[in-house]
């Protein structure tokens, strides 16, 4: 009997907490929790490249999903070299080559949503620029005060590197949420809702994260929002996948 995907994705989530749960392997737990990210954010760009498969580099689709793609294997490449530095007991540099291609997916995700807007048919109008700009600026804003008031030793070089993932967290969020209002009625809805509540989960995530780094260590329950959000982003694109397939043949 075929194991329908929807409940195979379940399994893995659920697969996640119930380590995170037991935490097998004692005082080496921490290289199964950084080794989880590298396998769930696999997922999430070899579902990517099968959900672009079948458009090519040759309309508007194909390239938006070409672009989320690249996002999807940079950061597959940031929690791999993430990985690597733990597992040799490498301490990681204020910016790290995980950083590199963390803050590098952002661009090619950007690139793939106004691709998206041109799917929608959506103008981008000044009013939702500065509304964007608006929840961006507020967002980061509200995270730097938290980190002023909770962390004490953040040197000026994490302070900007944080800041600058948040802000990048923020702007591809909402512009992501302002794509899925505009294709209420397309059959890929579905898809980027998923893929929009995935980056909100990043977006959680990462200003929690800034808000306890000085007591953060690899295994803490927050590097679950992490890995759930990589399957989730996982399940955006299979469904993109499936649905496509389904317009294919009908």
């Amino acid at each position: 009997m075929r194991l329908n995907p929807i409940i195979l994705f379940v399994l893995i989530g659920l697969a996640d907490i119930a380590l995170y749960i037991t935490r097998p392997f004692g005082d080496n737990f921490y290289i199964l929790a950084d080794l989880l990210p590298v396998i769930n954010s696999s997922l999430f760009f070899l579902f990517a490249f099968l959900a672009y498969k079948p458009y090519g580099y040759k309309n508007i689709q194909g390239k938006s999903l070409f672009f989320m793609f690249l996002g999807a294997l940079s950061w597959f490449l940031a929690e791999t070299a993430w990985f690597l530095y733990e597992l040799n007991g490498i301490m990681s540099p204020k910016i790290s080559l995980a950083d590199f291609f963390w803050l590098l997916g952002y661009p090619f995700f950007i690139i793939g949503i106004f691709n998206l807007f041109k799917i929608s048919k959506s103008k981008i109008t000044t009013t939702k620029i500065v509304f964007s700009s608006i929840i961006t600026l507020f967002v980061t804003i509200f995270t730097l005060i938290l980190i002023e008031f909770s962390s004490k030793s953040i040197t000026l070089v994490e302070e900007i590197l944080i800041l600058s993932y948040v802000f990048l967290d923020s702007s591809l969020l909402l512009k992501t949420f302002i794509v899925v209002s505009n294709i209420s009625k397309s059959e890929f809805f579905k898809s980027w809702s998923i893929i929009l509540l995935s980056f909100s989960l990043i977006l959680i995530a990462d200003i929690i994260y800034y808000n306890i780094i000085e007591i953060y260590e690899t295994g803490e329950w927050i590097d679950l929002l992490w890995i759930l959000s990589y399957l989730s982003l996982a399940y955006g694109f299979y469904h993109h996948l499936k649905t496509t397939k389904k317009i294919i043949k009908s």
